[in-house]
């Protein structure tokens, strides 16, 4: 099947700026509030520094802007320093926020370490200009030697700091470390851990 390359500028008028997002799918139709895209479609826009493929894509109006992106279908996004794989997103092109949405797996490199961050979740939101990521539902975070299954957390990837509340426990195989906790932060760019309200068993040879 041929593919149709589709090319549109946004405009955002209150921000006196434009962005230009760059489609290629299998089918495309176009009407005057919407835009479904559908088979083997790739999303790119350069100012997000973003890539979306997915199996589907349909591109919303807002108050006469196009304004949101909803795809579903083995989605897979990369981003600055990272890259998600989910079953559904949905990315609003103003305010550069997003959330994916069922079976979220998600790798991260920090950028002055180049430790990797495992997340695995039922659902992340993110916002590319303060490059956060955060979730409230039970996720499992792995870092080098350590895995934490948590309630809710935030990670702040620009400041290298992880924050994980209503722990369930966290395992740490190079200090045989094991504990349960209230709260969590994990600097990776110091290599610390901090906790607190820590219940902990610590095995020694």
């Amino acid at each position: 099947m041929k593919k149709i390359a589709v090319l549109f500028l946004i405009l955002f008028s209150t921000l006196s700026l434009s962005k230009t997002v760059h489609i290629k799918a299998d089918f495309v139709k176009p009407t005057d509030r919407e835009i479904l895209y559908r088979g083997s479609v790739v999303l790119r826009i350069d100012e997000d520094d973003l890539t979306l493929k997915a199996d589907e894509v349909v591109v919303r109006k807002v108050r006469d802007k196009w304004k949101v992106v909803e795809a579903k279908g083995k989605v897979n996004v990369a981003v600055k320093g990272g890259e998600l794989t989910a079953d559904s997103l949905v990315y609003d092109l103003e305010e550069k926020k997003g959330k994916a949405i069922g079976k979220v797996s998600g790798t991260f490199v920090d950028e002055e370490t180049s430790e990797k961050v495992f997340i695995e979740c039922g659902e992340l939101a993110f916002d590319l200009n303060k490059e956060n990521y955060g979730s409230e539902s039970e996720t499992v975070i792995r870092k080098g030697d350590t895995e934490v299954k948590t309630l809710r957390f935030v990670y702040d990837k620009k400041g290298g700091v992880i924050v994980l509340e209503g722990v369930l426990d966290l395992v740490d195989k190079r200090k045989n470390l094991k504990m349960s906790a209230e709260k969590v932060t994990m600097d990776i760019r110091k290599d610390t851990v901090e906790a607190t309200r820590v219940s902990a068993t610590l095995e020694v040879e």
